[in-house]
């Protein structure tokens, strides 16, 4: 419902719901035209309006949302009667409406609108409107709200209310806007504040590590001599302490004894080898002659072989005859018999020393019913003993090796950031003795809860500050847990400050100023994701496209990313 009588179309009107009058109503609209028949101006604003009742015309004024005055007396004069008619507006077309008659007068009569549609009551306020009444402004009725004419109040009532300043309203309702318009914004804030600490997830325990870089010894000793303070720089290969190990000592020396009596023994073995290989020759040489000498005996044999046959055989026809004695007979036989045993015996030798120079040629000694093979065993005694050499070898370079680690040295360019040990301490093989600030990349570590480790992914960014030095900067995320954070063996009871529940963080830091020393204390924050991809997009919570993964084991001089310890508690 509109506050006056000539506003736009109220609430009822826009639904399309007509507004009936009762009878108090009614006569409620009656009392107040009464009231303010002499507030209407004589001089009518809606010149050219006309009501046409059967066949009859009558020009009508003072024309308002609620009734109109008639110029002359209507057929009937009976009050309270329903009238239908025709009102013709100025340029429109005619209107069907149904009036009632309140008051006659001299020559008028009060009348009031009936059973409005809503079709209706809008052209007669866009008339209103478009006519721009000069005596609207100063009605006191029309100035008057629908609730006031409801509840009954007079013009006198509300004029206190009517000559109110335009100024005060439009000031008043400027206030409850901008009253309004900060509710909202504080309201937004706190939505905003809520989410920001919904979706931001502070890292406990933070410090800056990554430009730190512990010394650890590798052997236990004693520390004899310490080179650099806290402070000085040093280059790759400096010498930052000594330390001394009798046992690794005299291990080393038992090894090069050990080590010389094996080549000893290899050297020895070699050389049998090669008298042996002279023997093989003489031997070769000497059956070589052997065998000439037995062949040439064998040809002598076959010979007298031959001269007993020949004469055994010479013989025989004279035995019969009795020319020859059987005694003469028998010595020629026994003769060339004994002659065919000497030629068997020079053949069989002669097999023999074949069969020996052929194992000579094999390095093999005959001797007698078995075959001698001395030089296999040498071999395989020279093998044995060069490979002893060879172990004696390695474990002398490993006790050298330990020898050497002895000696501490920078394993790359910095500044000592801190020396934890003097002279005369006794230190384990792992223990960490130094510890070298670099300039480069910069890691961050801390914990975070374990309740919390599924929103935190590599690639989200951290707002990071540190508080001593008035520095803020962002990082992002590099690894979360145990095993991706100390997967190359850099965990130590030194970041075990959190509870048992907390999971170890690894953040990676844009640039920082060179003076930032390491083991600094930082406040970290993770920007979760909110699950609205262009708010994440625009807050910048999104995760970066680049897939972050351990940084590869290489050189020393990139060992520094792989052996982060927190020293930040110090």
């Amino acid at each position: 419902m509109s506050d006056s009588p000539n506003a736009p179309i109220g609430l009822e009107d826009q639904i399309g719901t007509a507004v009936f009058r009762s009878d108090s109503e009614r006569l409620l609209d009656e009392t107040l035209l009464d009231e303010n028949s002499s507030a209407i101006s004589s001089k009518s604003p809606t010149k050219g309006c006309q009501l046409e009742v059967g066949f009859r015309t009558y020009a009508i004024s003072q024309l308002t949302q609620y009734g109109f005055l008639v110029e002359g007396a209507l057929p009937e004069e009976d009050s309270g009667f329903i009238f239908p008619g025709n009102l013709q507006l100025a340029g429109e077309e005619p209107m069907e409406i149904e009036f009632r008659v309140r008051r006659h007068e001299e020559d008028s009569a009060k009348c009031t609108f009936c059973n409005m549609s809503l079709e209706q009551k809008k052209r007669i306020l866009q008339l209103l409107e478009t006519l721009k009444r000069p005596s609207t402004k100063e009605d006191g009725l029309t100035s008057l709200s629908y609730d006031q004419l409801a509840s009954g109040n007079s013009l006198s009532d509300a004029a206190a209310e009517i000559k109110k300043p335009v100024g005060a309203k439009k000031s008043a309702k400027t206030f409850a806007v901008l009253a309004l318009g900060l509710g909202m914004i504080v309201i937004l804030g706190l939505a905003f504040a809520f989410m920001h600490m919904q979706y931001s997830l502070a890292v406990t325990n933070a410090a800056l590590v990554g430009n730190y870089l512990p010394i650890n010894t590798r052997i236990d000793g004693e520390i004899t001599a310490v080179y650099f303070a806290e402070g000085d720089m040093v280059t790759q290969g400096d010498l930052l302490l000594r330390l001394t190990n009798p046992l690794v000592e005299s291990a080393v020396a038992m090894r090069r004894a050990e080590l010389e009596a094996a080549q000893t023994k290899v050297d020895a073995l070699k050389q049998q080898i090669d008298g042996f290989q002279t023997m093989i020759e003489v031997v070769s040489g000497i059956l070589d002659l052997e065998l000439e000498k037995n062949q040439a005996e064998l040809i002598q044999a076959e010979q007298n072989l031959a001269i007993a046959s020949a004469e055994v055989k010479r013989f025989t026809p004279y035995v019969k005859t009795g020319v020859i004695t059987q005694v003469d007979f028998d010595a020629s036989h026994s003769t060339e018999l004994a002659w065919q045993a000497d030629c068997a015996a020079k053949r069989a030798k002669i097999k023999q020393v074949e069969l020996s120079l052929q194992a000579a040629e094999n390095n093999l000694f005959v001797l007698g019913d078995r075959i001698d093979d001395p030089q296999s065993q040498l071999i395989a005694d020279l093998k044995i003993a060069e490979a002893e050499v060879k172990r004696l070898k390695v474990e002398l370079y490993h006790s050298e090796q330990q020898i050497n680690q002895l000696d501490i040295v920078a394993p790359r360019d910095g500044k000592i950031y801190a020396n934890y040990r003097q002279v005369g301490e006794y230190l384990k093989p792992a223990e960490e003795a130094l510890a070298i600030s670099f300039a480069g990349r910069t890691w961050a570590m801390g914990q975070i809860s374990a309740s919390q480790v599924s929103k935190v992914r590599p690639g989200q960014m951290v707002h990071v500050k540190i508080p001593s030095l008035d520095i803020r900067t962002t990082g992002t995320v590099a690894a979360v847990g145990h095993r991706a954070v100390y997967a190359k063996g850099g965990y130590t009871a030194d970041f075990r400050s959190g509870v048992a529940t907390d999971v170890p963080i690894k953040v990676t830091l844009d640039e920082l100023p060179a003076d930032v020393p390491s083991g600094i204390r930082l406040d970290m924050v993770v920007k979760l994701e909110l699950g609205i991809p262009w708010l994440d997009e625009y807050l910048g919570n999104t995760p970066h496209p680049t897939k972050i993964v351990a940084s590869p084991r290489s050189s020393t001089s990139s060992s520094d990313s792989e052996t982060l310890v927190s020293k930040a508690a110090h």
